[in-house]
């Protein structure tokens, strides 16, 4: 109930391409970077996904921003609002996995997610994502989109946090895995079935 994807589910297959997320260093600790996705039409969204980003394809070296904040709008005359706001529970420590940040059926058109606060390794302030997934209806409508970020007064279009991959590989969607996981069962079934029926009798009596 931690809003963490297990690890292991979504990384899988294909390797990544040199472009594997988007990271930017900052000055100070108090300069944020906002990346925004324009979806095609407004949606009601169940869930946003971050995927943290990692440096140098060291294992442990995943991180996201230390502060997080998730603006939505629906285009129409209320404008744009804050609906979320995440924290590293444990500042300066790595994210593992997956940040899973609910949307409770929310209406919008255009989703922003920005980096409150870096996080610091060493001197270097960084603003760090692998992949962004907006989920609704069972679909990530976020894929392909070109994602638009801002850092002062510059504004850059991305598109290497809506191509499917995390920092190291293809990401795996949960059903996908299950899927996975139920064709093996069935796989190793059907061997066990194939094999002489002596040596079958046999691994039972050695039990």
């Amino acid at each position: 109930t931690d809003g963490r994807t297990p690890l292991g589910v979504w990384q899988n297959g294909k390797e990544a391409s040199a472009d594997s997320g988007d990271s930017v260093q900052v000055a100070k600790a108090g300069d944020i970077v906002s990346w925004s996705v324009e979806l095609e039409k407004p949606a009601t969204l169940d869930r946003l996904v971050l995927f943290p980003y990692q440096l140098n394809r060291a294992f442990e070296s995943l991180f996201l921003p230390e502060s997080i904040q998730i603006h939505l709008d629906g285009m129409d005359s209320t404008g744009e609002a804050p609906v979320y706001e995440w924290k590293n529970p444990v500042p300066g420590s790595s994210c593992m996995t997956p940040l899973v940040l609910p949307m409770a059926g929310r209406l919008a058109t255009v989703i922003r997610v920005t980096g409150v606060l870096p996080h610091v390794i060493g001197d270097a302030k960084l603003h760090c994502l692998s992949e962004i997934e907006v989920w609704s209806d069972g679909k990530n409508l976020a894929s392909g989109l070109p994602m638009t970020r801002r850092h002062g007064n510059h504004v850059t279009a991305v598109n290497s946090l809506t191509d499917g991959f995390s920092s190291e590989k293809r990401i795996s969607p949960f059903g996908t895995w299950l899927d996975q996981l139920a064709e093996r069962g069935r796989i190793e079934r059907e061997l066990a079935m194939l094999r002489p029926a002596w040596l079958r009798d046999r691994k039972t009596s050695t039990r």
